[in-house]
Order: C-alpha cells, then structure tokens, then sequence
C-alpha cells in the first residue's frame, strides 16, 4: 500500500466507497493500488458498500433497440423527470483467419438488432440477441464481457415457447449461474443450468411444473435463490392440478434443487401475479379481480424467508390510483421516505411510476433520452461494481496448465 497518513485499513475503506470511473482512474497511481483494487476482497467490500444505498438506484432500461442506464435518487422529491444514458454493449466479434473469435482484441460494437435482459446480479447483466443465438454476461462498469458457448438448449426445444431464465450468485459455492427452464407439452419441463467457474452447461432432472414466462420477466433473487410463478403439471399425460392454480418454484443456486415456497395463507392457489424484491425479501402481487376486471392489487412481503407466517400485506393500491395497468405491475425498489417505485405496463405502453403508499398518490417519471416514441420497455435494478468474469478457478486451472507446459518444454529442450 502505498504511504498514507491514515491506517491502511482506513485507506482500503475509503477507496472501496468510491464509484468505478474513479477506482478505475486511480489503478494507475500505483502498483500496489492496482493489485488491491483487483483483489476478492476489495471487489466484495466495494460491492457491499454500493449495493446498499437504498435511496440511489440505477436501472438498465432496454427498450428493445438499445440499452440505457439511469440513475434515480430518491431524495430528490419533486424531481419527474429522469435522464436515460443510451450505452453500447458487445454483440459482434470478428473472426480471425482460423475462423475463432478473439472477445478480449477487440472493441464492442453496438448494434440495432435488439436484446432481451435474463438477469442482473452484482453489477452483471446476463442478456440475449432477440434471436435467440447468443448469450452474454457483461459488467457495464468495467466493459468486460463474455460469450456463453453453448445456447443450453436441446433439439427438442427450440420450438418451445418462450423460455424463462434466471441469473444469479451462490455465497456457497462462490460461483455465477444461469438457469433455462424450457416446457414443452410432449416431454415437459427441461432444466439447464450455466456455471461460470466451469464455463459449461448441464442439465438437471425434468421438474413437474410448468414455469410462466408472463411479463418476459427472468426469475426473482432473494436469499441466493431463483423464484417463478408456475402451475403444477404432475405428469405428462394428464395434468392432476386445477388449470389456474399457482405455486412459487425457487432454485437454489448453491444446492441445484428446486422447491415450492409457501404463498400467504389468506390466499387460494389462485392467487397468481407476479413476484419483485422489496427491501430485499421476496414480494408478491396479488390482483382482487371482479368480471374479469382487477379493482386492486396486494402487495405481500415474505419477512423471514421461507417462513409463511412472514407473509405480511405491506398495502393495496386501488384501481383509480393508477387505471387500467395495475393489473401488470412489478415493484422495483422501496426506499427510506416510504415510496415505492413500480414499473407498469398497458397495451405494450410502460412506465416508470412513483407511489406512496401512505398518502395513496403516484406520480409518473418521465425518462428523457430513449427513442422518441418509443412507449415500450423493461428495466433491471443494477449495481455498478468491479466484479469479475474471469473465474479464479479458472484462472488457477490456466496457471496449472501453463506450468506443465512449460515443464514438458523444457525437458523437450534437454533432451535436443
């Protein structure tokens, strides 16, 4: 470390609250700053400082042509109008003369073909081209991304319909993992899991469900678990459960295994909407209908996890507070003043809506800077952070490789 009046612990301490573009600016005052600054455990105590600011968030918005970020800070009251900053992101590689794809020798190249978000997780986007054909892992923040090899998918399901995923981070097992459920009427359920430490693709045991993919949104995060939405299919043939009763599936990332997670008590299997995170536990929407029309939504948060007494009713937001889209709401984020972001979606029209649960009012944030017109798009919370895609057991696996290399090199060369 370099010579400082403060204690070093101090100095790591303050440096691991600065944002990204300064840490980055600061690798090159000297070496010793640079190694830190690429360390686990900086990475970690960067990502824990950032992560929890509670009143500044910072979305991906993809309005289906572009990526753009946006920063919102809560404390300012009466701001309504927020600034999108459009970014590119890597999608094409050229190939050399032998027909491989170098990803680290050359710059990304935005393009208009359009992506699909399948998750966020500390500071890590996981998204695909609209086709299909491609998946990538990308921290915005660093530029460093990678191309899964392998779609993770079979034969028998490239003409399923659309496919949820969902991305995230086991503490455990220290790794990254992407999860692809693919249902289909003749052979189920199919499950597929990503690991980044191995860079490979396996599949698990089929599973009696059949996950929704409503909203095209990816699984839910909480607890290093992976939640849906999805309706029990015991058996291919015939189908025991009712046509509109609803479960919660987790994964855990750690263990690979799924589970169904209790939903509240007060209500039937019927319940069904959609799953967020508030305050960081698991929420879940639940819509009061009448002929057809919804009149209000619940929003239930699971205090303790997997305890189903914790489900608790934190408020119902009326009809008339925010019309016809309240039936396809998802919250975003709750913050310390009380209010609660949502994003809502009407007729493929969507927007970014502020409400206060106290006084029963919303407001609508207006987003400067995506395509005018553009009235359709989805948003992913997002954390700028220093996190790595480059796997050390991989990296050790490399290290290791190299060395026999170099020692049957040498002895090829004695031996000349």
């Amino acid at each position: 470390m370099a010579t400082s009046i403060f204690p070093e612990e101090i100095m790591v301490d303050i440096l691991s609250r600065l944002p990204v573009k300064s840490i980055k600016r600061f690798r090159c005052v000297c070496k010793p700053w640079c190694d830190l600054f690429s360390s686990p455990n900086f990475v970690k105590m960067h990502l824990n400082h950032h992560s929890i600011e509670k009143d500044n968030l910072t979305l991906l918005v993809n309005d289906g042509c572009h990526l753009y970020t946006v920063d919102y800070d809560s404390s300012l009251s009466t701001l309504c109008d927020i600034e999108a900053v459009k970014i590119d992101y890597p999608l094409i590689f050229p190939e050399d003369r032998y027909g491989e794809v170098d990803e680290t020798s050359y710059p990304l190249i935005s393009s208009d073909n359009g992506v699909e978000i399948l998750g966020s997780c500390n500071g890590i986007l996981c998204f695909t081209t609209h086709d299909n054909d491609v998946i990538f892992l990308w921290n915005p923040s660093t530029k460093e991304h990678k191309k899964l090899q392998g779609a993770g998918y079979s034969e028998y399901f490239r003409c399923s319909i659309r496919v949820p995923y969902g991305f995230g981070y086991g503490c455990k097992i220290d790794d990254y993992k992407l999860v692809s459920i693919f249902y289909n009427f003749r052979f189920g359920s199919e499950v597929e899991v990503y690991t980044l430490g191995s860079n490979s693709w396996k599949k698990l045991k089929n599973i009696p469900y059949i996950v929704s993919s409503d909203l095209n949104r990816p699984g839910v995060l909480v607890n290093e678990c992976l939640h849906w939405i999805a309706s029990p299919n015991n058996g291919l043939k015939k189908n025991r459960g009712s046509k509109d009763s609803k479960v919660i599936v987790s994964f855990d990332i750690n263990d690979e295994i799924f589970l169904e997670v209790s939903h509240p008590e007060q209500l039937d299997d019927k319940f069904g909407k959609h799953l967020g995170v508030l305050g960081g536990c698991l929420c879940l929407v639940s819509s009061l209908a009448m002929d057809d029309n919804v009149e209000s939504v619940d929003v239930w948060v699971m205090k303790e996890y997997g305890v189903r007494e914790s489900w608790t009713k934190m408020f119902t937001i009326a009809q008339e507070t925010l019309g016809e889209c309240i039936d396809k709401l998802r919250p975003i984020q709750s913050f310390k003043n009380g209010k609660i972001l949502l994003e809502t979606e009407d007729n493929d029209t969507n927007a970014l809506v502020l409400y206060d649960p106290k006084h029963e009012t919303s407001r609508v944030l207006n987003i400067r800077g995506i395509l005018e017109g553009w009235e359709w798009f989805e948003t992913e919370s997002y954390v700028r952070s220093l996190v790595p895609l480059k796997s050390r057991k991989l990296k050790k696996k490399n290290k290791k490789r190299k060395a026999i290399e170099n020692m049957k090199c040498k002895k090829t060369n004695k031996k000349r």
